[in-house]
């Protein structure tokens, strides 16, 4: 952009615009209507782009989108999020999302927008999208901001049965929040309640929950589903600790887990077992998920009765 200097008449003095002043006296400059909206649309671009709403009143907008763009190169990633956590002690309805940051993005023309400084409580009675929070399984957590002034609402999701995306294609966002972004994906117990878990940025911690126990010996690789409320279908890693033991004194045993049937990422226990049920844990192991919320196993002994189980302690989403 320039001054309009080709334009007759706008009055400019040494290619600048300048007040009426009577004692001189001088004319004021003219604003040329084009001229003023092309300025204005330029400046209201990089503050798009920034991920600010614009706002007449404050003048230090364009700063403050030129340093969003700077530090972020862009805006990042849909659902990017800087310090993002939930820290679920207590078993409850509620939980409370913090961050410093969060993008989300406006599918109908590729704008990005920042909410900065984030502290939502999400409710599963009050936000859910659709029907009432899943008893047993996952939810996720969609941010949504009004393009039109900035305000920002949430809604929680289904996620317990198929894995749900990074912006929400819902029928039911609230009137007006075209911008969303999913920044969270938590478990629900089988009350509908959050139960203890903590996630920090992508990482859910949850006490061990069991998800296998049997007494049958695998020698190949045979699919082990878990259930959404321990690893939901848009976990991408799962947390897991593998254990082995037999009812016999001086059995060798051997118990595998791994991303898929051909043992992709594979983690073993495999040892000697000197007295009966004297078995040991190992891990946890961090193992690609693959196929939603299934992991592999296989496993084997050289005698007597074994009893191999598999735990997770949380999940990468």
């Amino acid at each position: 952009m320039d001054y309009p200097k080709s334009v007759p008449g706008v009055g400019l003095v040494d290619g600048k615009f300048v007040d009426e002043d009577k004692t001189v006296p001088r004319v004021g400059s003219l604003i040329p209507g084009a001229w003023g909206n092309a300025v204005t649309d330029s400046i209201k671009v990089v503050q798009d782009a920034g991920g600010l709403v614009a706002d007449e009143n404050d003048a230090g907008q364009l700063l403050a989108a030129i340093r969003n763009l700077i530090a972020g190169g862009g805006l990042g990633q849909v659902g990017a999020s800087i310090d993002a956590q939930v820290n679920v002690k207590v078993v409850g309805n509620t939980a409370t999302f913090t961050a410093r940051d969060v993008v989300t993005i406006d599918p109908r023309n590729g704008r990005r927008y920042r909410i900065a400084n984030v502290n939502r409580v999400l409710d599963l009675t009050a936000d859910m999208d659709v029907g009432t929070a899943p008893k047993g399984g996952a939810v996720g957590v969609y941010f949504f901001v009004k393009p039109d002034d900035g305000q920002v609402a949430v809604r929680l999701v289904d996620a317990s049965v198929a894995v749900i995306g990074d912006v929400y294609t819902g029928a039911n966002a609230p009137a007006g929040f075209y911008a969303s972004a999913r920044v969270a994906v938590l478990v629900v117990n089988g009350s509908g309640q959050f139960p203890i878990q903590f996630m920090d940025g992508r990482t859910v911690r949850f006490p061990s929950a069991g998800v296998l126990l049997e007494s049958v010996s695998r020698p190949t690789y045979a699919a082990l589903s878990v259930a959404a409320s321990v690893l939901p279908p848009c976990a991408k890693s799962a947390f897991v600790t593998v254990d082995a033991t037999s009812n016999l004194n001086g059995t060798y045993l051997e118990h595998w887990v791994a991303a898929d049937a051909n043992g992709l990422a594979e983690t073993v226990y495999a040892a000697n077992q000197p007295t009966a049920q004297q078995g040991s844990r190992r891990g946890p192991f961090e193992i690609p998920v693959l196929t939603p919320s299934t992991l592999y196993r296989k496993s084997s002994t050289s005698g007597g009765t074994p009893s191999y189980s598999v735990s997770l302690t949380g999940f990468r989403f």
